[in-house]
């Protein structure tokens, strides 16, 4: 399976959210680390790298949080940010790969894909 950028980041959208939400990120950097996953997956890099940028990314976002209001952003988000964006990378390939296996067995098609 090749990978399908637009088809990741629809999903990515779609439910990267509640993956976030339920494996734990921090609630306000929810829409940073899906902006920083998908910013990522363009680089084109490989996964330690991409995730990375997703950190450097969430990164200034927290000290960008912190200079208008000190103390309001999430010290020590990194590791839980980092293992948050592995769970989400790793539930929507998963769904990619579900998504495959159905247009291969004819049940839908690109045509009725939404």
């Amino acid at each position: 399976m090749a990978f399908n950028f637009t088809q990741f980041v629809g999903i990515l959208k779609q439910i990267g959210p509640v993956i976030l939400t339920l494996v734990g990120a921090p609630a306000a950097l929810i829409p940073v680390i899906v902006h920083g996953i998908e910013l990522a997956e363009m680089t084109g890099r490989a996964g330690v790298l991409k995730r990375a940028v997703v950190l450097d990314i969430v990164g200034t976002a927290v000290d960008g949080i912190n200079a208008v209001r000190p103390g309001t952003a999430v010290a020590g988000y990194a590791e839980t940010v980092g293992a948050s964006i592995d769970a989400t990378v790793a539930v929507i390939n998963l769904v990619q790969r579900q998504r495959e296996a159905l247009k291969a067995a004819g049940v839908f098609s690109e045509e009725n894909e939404g």
